[in-house]
């Protein structure tokens, strides 16, 4: 059993709490553009496996390659897996609904394929944290000083198992929102 009773608990209850903040945020948030950049970055511990991923981001006007909200404000980061056969397209109205509320929105594009590896889709989205937390404290980096410290991982069907797999990979993973995993 991958997952012990109280873990189960906790990530109920943490389940619950997460769409319950969703919605209150949903409620009174600032609405923002959404920005958007096609990034594939490289996880070196894996043999420099490339992990191209969709990152949809609050921005001052919408488009490609444009700067993040200029608020100074920081916001916290959903990493969405895409279900079997499906692809990042699919979820569209994910992005939609909460990048215009504050939240990057992160969704990698690997195992797009047949028959797809759900270990190494798992492992994918706990990099995927690991690289945007790595980028938010670099100087250099579009994301700096922008994101919070904050992952979940998320995903439909596929991508829901995946997201439950990945936390066995990231710690920097505080929370999991499984859609019919």
């Amino acid at each position: 059993n991958l997952l012990s009773r109280s873990y189960s608990s906790a990530m109920k209850k943490n389940t619950l709490l997460v769409i319950f903040l969703l919605f209150v945020t949903a409620s009174f948030s600032q609405n923002y553009a959404i920005g958007h950049r096609q990034i594939t970055w490289i996880d070196s511990s894996r043999g420099n496996r490339p992990v191209k991923t969709e990152i949809y981001y609050p921005a001052a006007i919408a488009g490609d390659d444009v700067i993040v909200a200029p608020n100074g404000k920081k916001f916290p980061v959903l990493i969405f897996g895409h279900g079997y056969q499906l692809t990042f397209s699919s979820y569209q109205w994910l992005k939609d609904s909460l990048v215009p509320k504050g939240y990057f929105v992160a969704m990698p594009r690997t195992e797009e394929v047949l028959f797809p590896d759900h270990s190494s889709f798992a492992r994918d989205m706990a990099f995927l944290a690991t690289a945007i937390n790595r980028e938010r404290t670099n100087i250099t980096s579009w994301l700096f000083g922008r994101v919070l410290p904050r992952y979940a991982v998320s995903g439909h069907s596929m991508g829901g198992g995946c997201a439950l797999l990945s936390v066995q990979y990231s710690s920097l993973i505080n929370t999991v929102i499984p859609l019919a995993a």
